[in-house]
């Protein structure tokens, strides 16, 4: 048997009320398998509520959602910097290149979940066309530290997202300062935290 959908105060709120079996329930777009239920969207933007407090949107309103945050970041990236075709071994403006890696100048002045930090470094990537897009990883960090020490301080991991997931949930991020061209800590920089933290980062893409 499956049961009606009601509708809350607002007009476009679609919520749960009962149980449902069979295919109906595995149809429904907010059905969630792991959680068995079908999941509730109070502002009718199809992402549900859930998801939304997840990541830090409103789930009441249906104008902010994960998507328009990366969007609207992406846009404002865009206004202050200007597109043109990269050519082999010449990194966009905003990124300095190291050998085969050309990385950001600077780190990503807001903190973001790391999700949202690698989708926006690919969807930046895509945009320039650029190759291999990505939250700069610990290969990208460990091989300026080595080769360009000279700017390590640039660089410096602590409190910063790497590149890397390493687990369920989990996350390369920077646990050590590395300051100065010998800093031991070169060698040691990786912890690992929850994706769901927020924390800078830079985007590299490859140069060649």
């Amino acid at each position: 048997m499956v049961s009606a959908w009601s509708t809350s105060s607002s007009p476009q709120a679609t919520v749960w009320t009962g149980s449902q079996t069979g295919s109906a329930v595995q149809d429904d777009p907010l059905y969630d398998s792991d959680r068995d239920t079908v999941l509730e969207d109070r502002d009718g933007d199809g992402i549900p509520d859930v998801t939304e407090e997840i990541v830090g949107t409103d789930p009441e309103n249906s104008s902010e959602t994960p998507r328009s945050r990366t969007e609207l970041a992406v846009e404002a990236y865009l206004k202050q910097k200007t597109p043109r075709t990269p050519t082999q071994g010449v990194c966009l403006s905003n990124y300095v290149q190291y050998g085969p890696i050309c990385i950001w100048s600077s780190p990503q002045s807001n903190e973001w979940r790391y999700d949202h930090a690698s989708d926006l470094c690919h969807i930046l990537g895509g945009h320039f066309q650029v190759g291999n897009p990505r939250v700069a990883t610990y290969e990208d960090l460990f091989h300026i530290y080595y080769w360009y020490s000279s700017d390590a301080y640039r660089y410096n991991p602590k409190n910063k997202w790497i590149g890397n997931m390493v687990g369920d949930n989990k996350v390369l991020c920077g646990n050590r300062n590395v300051g100065y061209s010998s800093d031991p800590d070169r060698y040691d920089f990786e912890g690992t935290c929850n994706k769901s933290d927020t924390r800078s980062f830079w985007c590299a893409y490859d140069a060649y």
